[in-house]
């Protein structure tokens, strides 16, 4: 039992770092943009379900063991990109970098704090605040309907906390702090959950499941899709959702099955480090985009302009740039990940 489940932890982790790399080649301008907005967010949060083992805390140490975990590492490297942006204020190259206006040191403290306003280059932390009220609001729901011997409708509730989320992300009724998107968030994180403990996977015939997810996500990428974003969450932008689920389950899907075949391949103990450390590639590669960009205006290759985009211009990533782009920023951050673990703060932070 215990090989299974190390197997499946092992597993767990390369398909992180598949869709890690994934998220970084979306931000890259990649020409597959369109097939890895079908599924990379709603995956991570369907991964997350998957290993929750909540059941193991009450809901007050949960919820501390989430904040410490999730939230203030987030919160920590986004004042990190606030001091940057103020002290940057103070010199001539601000105008280099953003072509708005200057906000002061307390202003954006506090737009963080009642709004979630973070500077650009945590862009990318919408993510870690979603996933933390998620797995919050999971966690009470199951203890309350424990409370009341109420177990057996767990799922209907964290599915129908799903549904009234997307209705109000559609209907753009936005919530402070993302919380509408955590609803929604719930549906997928509900979805892992029920894959974990119903053991679904085990379940499922690949001879069947495998092409025929592979001919949806063809068709939702290269067809339904083609050449727009799927879903968007921080923006709101989402589909029907049958179309949304059927789209973002299939290459889900596929993604797993590459991940259990990487892992017995030469790549899987990279791919594995890589799945353990996904927070800093999450949190830092805006800020290596920009670091990139000016190595390229330095050297005459990128247009001063450059400077001021969160992501590559589409000149840029042409021709394979994107590709370049991506492997420097994962394999950067993966450096600052490796060096943030000799010392015990900056390790938490990263």
């Amino acid at each position: 039992m215990k090989s299974i489940q190390a197997e499946r932890n092992t597993c767990v982790d390369i398909m992180r770092a598949i869709l890690i790399i994934a998220m970084v080649t979306g931000h890259s301008t990649s020409p597959w943009t369109t097939y890895i907005y079908l599924f990379h967010m709603p995956a991570f949060l369907i991964l997350s379900g998957y290993v929750d083992r909540g059941e193991n805390y009450g809901v007050g140490r949960y919820v501390r063991k989430k904040l410490f975990e999730v939230l203030l590492p987030a919160v920590m490297i986004n004042l990190v990109f606030i001091c940057f942006y103020s002290i940057m204020q103070l010199s001539t190259l601000y105008g280099l970098i953003n072509s708005g206006e200057r906000i002061s040191l307390w202003d954006r403290i506090k737009g963080m704090i009642l709004y979630w306003a973070v500077p650009d280059l945590g862009g990318a932390t919408w993510f870690l605040i979603v996933l933390f009220e998620v797995q919050c609001i999971v966690k009470i729901v199951e203890s309350v309907l424990g409370k009341f011997r109420l177990d057996k409708i767990f799922f209907p509730c964290i599915l129908g906390l799903g549904v009234g989320g997307y209705i109000l992300a559609v209907q753009a009724y936005s919530l402070s702090w993302y919380m509408d998107l955590a609803m929604l968030g719930c549906l997928y994180y509900g979805i892992g959950i029920m894959l974990r403990k119903k053991e679904v996977l085990s379940h499922i015939d690949r001879k069947i499941m495998v092409p025929f997810a592979v001919i949806s996500t063809i068709f939702f990428g290269s067809f339904y899709f083609y050449g727009n974003i799927p879903m968007n969450w921080p923006t709101r932008d989402f589909t029907d959702l049958f179309v949304q689920l059927w789209s973002c389950l299939a290459p889900t899907y596929i993604v797993w099955n590459i991940a259990v075949l990487l892992n017995t391949s030469p790549a899987a103990p990279f791919l594995r480090w890589v799945g353990r450390h996904t927070f800093c590639i999450l949190t830092m590669h805006f800020a290596v985009f920009r670091i990139l960009f000016g190595i390229g205006v330095s050297i005459g290759r990128f247009p001063v302009e450059q400077l001021q985009h969160l992501t590559p211009d589409a000149e840029i990533a042409f021709g394979g740039g994107w590709i370049a782009f991506a492997s420097i920023t994962v394999l950067l951050c993966s450096m600052v990940a490796m060096a943030a673990e000799k010392n015990r703060w900056i390790n938490y932070l990263f």
